[in-house]
């Protein structure tokens, strides 16, 4: 049963399960946000709206009230009208989001390795020697994952990898001209067809053909 009343403070404390049924109210000031009362008493906040264009209906729930207050529901729900609204829906937007937070360098890199041992890493599609894949893990867990391991790999920028390769190249000369070889053809390969599972839109060593980077590499060789 759906029923309308102002949402204030006062009205929301003062409301109880009557009944075994669930029942829900709905905010008159913001389509699509209702409040749930539970036979347990909880109340929790919902939203639930169809979006412009006959793409479905969106039903999210926030939480309990009230430890998130009418003002954050509102805000909450306004948010996602905003998308709802010109054709968006917004569970889209959280799952892609959350992708992105979760493909770090450190996850981006097991891919890689996979498709290393797979033979999927380079275009001769060739299987690499063991000796091949043991530095390869080598190099990364000892040069690259306790720096920038847990960053999101979208995130890495040529800035960050040529800092990497000058501090290693301050003590270890030789291992900082594998490093830098070996972040090339990593942010390459995520950058590239065969590293679709990675999506990375800008390689960030791009760049590292040009005489600028070039000097880098002078002074770590």
């Amino acid at each position: 049963m759906a029923t309308k009343i102002a949402f204030t403070p006062a009205v929301l404390d003062s409301l109880s399960r009557g009944s075994r049924a669930a029942c829900y109210l709905e905010d008159p000031q913001t389509p699509g946000l209702r409040i749930e009362l539970h036979k347990t008493g909880l109340k929790s906040w919902k939203y639930r709206r169809r979006i412009r264009g006959g793409r479905g209906v969106v039903k999210m729930t926030l939480g309990a009230y009230p430890a998130h207050s009418i003002a954050d529901a509102r805000k909450w729900a306004r948010e996602l009208n905003d998308r709802v609204e010109v054709g968006i829906d917004p569970r889209e937007e959280m799952r892609k989001d959350e992708a992105y937070r979760a493909m770090t360098v450190e996850k981006a890199h097991g891919l890689y390795m996979t498709a290393v041992v797979e033979g999927r890493s380079s275009r001769a599609k060739r299987p690499n020697r063991p000796r091949t894949i043991t530095d390869k893990l080598k190099i990364f867990n000892l040069d690259i994952k306790p720096k920038i391991g847990g960053r999101i790999i979208y995130e890495v920028t040529e800035r960050d990898l040529i800092q990497l390769v000058e501090t290693k190249g301050k003590n270890a000369k030789v291992r900082a001209n594998r490093l830098a070889a070996e972040l090339k053809v990593f942010f390459g390969w995520a950058a590239s067809l065969r590293g679709l599972a990675v999506g990375l839109e800008v390689d960030p060593p791009a760049a590292w053909q040009t005489f600028a980077f070039q000097k880098h590499r002078a002074r770590v060789g």
